[in-house]
């Protein structure tokens, strides 16, 4: 029965994601005359939340399978909602000061910390940078949207 729970929130969230990636793909053509048109941004995010969605219902699927705790420590997980909380209000906070790339970095690696284990913290670093940097990539290049730098 406690299987069961915890795989209702991975399904839920896959329903609703498959159902924003379907309104998504709705508005027509992601590419249109070789440019991004208004539906790109929304089918790159649905097709995301989709396949991440199938990744926590396969963990789900997993830890009903091998019926054992949680990778994360029991302290964490009580306070995972919070710890989201202050790690998204520090990136907020500190966006405009110290830069995308930084804050994104920083943001980025709580987040995996959070709902991960401390081990392999230089591939999670690495994994946190090419993160923050290919999203300036893709607003500075792709969307012509300026975010704040140390340098500007």
């Amino acid at each position: 029965m406690q299987s069961m729970k915890k795989a209702a929130f991975p399904i839920l969230l896959l329903i609703f994601s498959t159902g924003y990636l379907v309104t998504a793909r709705g508005l027509g053509p992601s590419i249109v005359d070789g440019r991004l048109s208004p539906s790109f941004f929304p089918s790159i995010l649905g097709t995301l939340a989709v396949l991440l969605s199938l990744i926590l219902v396969g963990r789900a699927a997993r830890e009903a399978n091998n019926d054992e705790e949680s990778d994360s420590p029991a302290g964490i997980a009580r306070y995972r909602v919070l710890l989201i909380t202050a790690a998204t209000a520090f990136f907020i906070l500190v966006f405009q000061q110290i830069g995308y790339v930084f804050s994104a970095t920083a943001y980025v690696l709580s987040i995996i910390l959070i709902f991960s284990d401390r081990t392999r913290l230089p591939s999670k670093f690495l994994m946190a940078l090419a993160t923050s940097l290919g999203a300036y990539l893709l607003f500075t290049q792709a969307f012509n949207v300026r975010l704040p730098g140390l340098w500007s």
